[in-house]
């Protein structure tokens, strides 16, 4: 009888309208050990652009051009069924006549994506999400995923090279339940999206990790785990929106296990280029947090009190000023903090130079940060989840 060959790494990305960034994505992690190790799921959510067609292109172009170099670039792919029946050929799916084609394996016996015409093939699968939402698209690629690791990947950003063995790697080394790395904003849309993308690099920008940072942490922006962890402290929430990955994170710490942040593994991730796309994302963020902290009944930052408590000082200075004009100063004393410490600079480890008007969008930034977030938080909180 013969063994069934696995994947060491099962890749989970869920997407949902993602057409631009979803090709961007996966070659950025496809290099020679990845293919040889790694299995891709892409779990779209009912994308209603051509996120699904770009995937299926990518296949494509991989199936017809062999001779292109990797990484970070198409190689050649194949899209497995889900079936029986592999061990003796591999089953390619030519998008162009709608039929899977056979061809022979090669390689040892025991390598389960054995090379085809002497090239390794990336293994991508498309998976269904029918609830749209990443945490539903998160579970079903585990539960369809065959490796023994689990990567949580986002459509929405690139990786450092060499990212999945890295992470694996910290996984063995630090006795780690979740090993990931440092998220660096990329900026898109000009002035206005280099100054988001600075705010969220500011130390008043909050985040999971910063630049600088290697070691223990309560929680990362991203996660890679072993298999057997999701049988031991279940699935991730599916009544999550946005939160996710922090909701399972502290399920972790509370099993007493540990958390790694390696500066060295990096996630490029793009953010919104306006501020109305910056204020609806910390708004949403700030609910999820606290339907997080409602859940578990503890508070694991200082921003969930923080931010909150910002906007409810807020608030009572603009109802007294109403009969006491003075109290409106706390208003301009605000601002003439986050000016200043903007002003003085985001950090040694920060995107780029920027001039003043650049830093003056970046301290809007980071004051719509702070009170959407907070606001989020604090109707999260009154919330009936």
């Amino acid at each position: 009888m013969t063994t069934e060959k696995k994947p060491l790494v099962t890749v989970v990305m869920p997407c949902f309208n993602e057409e631009i960034s979803v090709v961007r994505a996966l070659r950025s992690l496809f290099d020679e050990w990845s293919i040889k190790a790694c299995e891709f799921l892409v779990v779209d959510g009912g994308s209603t652009d051509r996120t699904r067609a770009a995937v299926e292109e990518l296949i494509r172009s991989l199936r017809e051009n062999p001779a292109t170099s990797l990484p970070c670039g198409p190689g050649d792919g194949f899209l497995p069924p889900t079936r029986d029946g592999m061990d003796d050929d591999v089953l390619w799916f030519a998008s162009t006549r709608g039929a899977w084609v056979r061809e022979p394996r090669e390689g040892q016996p025991g390598d389960w994506n054995p090379p085809v015409g002497g090239r390794r093939r990336p293994v991508i699968r498309i998976v269904d999400n029918p609830f749209r939402y990443a945490s539903r698209g998160l579970n079903i690629g585990i539960l369809e995923a065959r490796g023994t690791y689990i990567a949580r990947a986002d459509a929405g950003a690139t990786y450092s090279p060499g990212y999945l063995r890295r992470c694996v790697e910290l996984l063995e080394q630090k006795e780690a339940a979740n090993a990931g790395g440092i998220v660096v904003p990329m900026a898109e849309g000009g002035p206005l999206g280099k100054a988001v993308a600075l705010a969220i690099s500011h130390p008043l920008g909050g985040g999971a990790a910063k630049p600088g940072h290697t070691g223990y942490a309560g929680s990362t922006e991203t996660g890679t785990y072993r298999r057997k962890l999701f049988d031991e402290l279940g699935l991730f929430d599916p009544k999550s929106r946005t939160d996710e990955a922090s909701e399972f994170d502290v399920r972790i710490v509370l099993a007493g296990r540990k958390i790694w942040i390696d500066e060295g593994v990096k996630i490029f991730r793009y953010i919104p280029a306006t501020l109305g796309g910056l204020a609806r994302r910390y708004f949403r963020t700030g609910q999820e947090r606290a339907r997080t902290a409602k859940k578990h009944r503890m508070f694991t930052s200082w921003r969930h009190i923080a931010s909150p408590l910002l906007v409810a000082m807020m608030g009572y200075s603009l109802v007294r000023s109403l009969k006491t004009p003075s109290h409106l100063l706390f208003f301009a004393a605000y601002a003439a903090g986050v000016l200043a410490a903007t002003l003085a600079g985001p950090g040694p480890k920060a995107p780029g130079p920027a001039g003043p008007g650049t830093r003056l969008l970046t301290a809007a930034a980071l004051m719509i940060m702070h009170v959407t977030w907070g606001a989020g938080f604090l109707w999260g909180l009154v919330a009936k989840w």
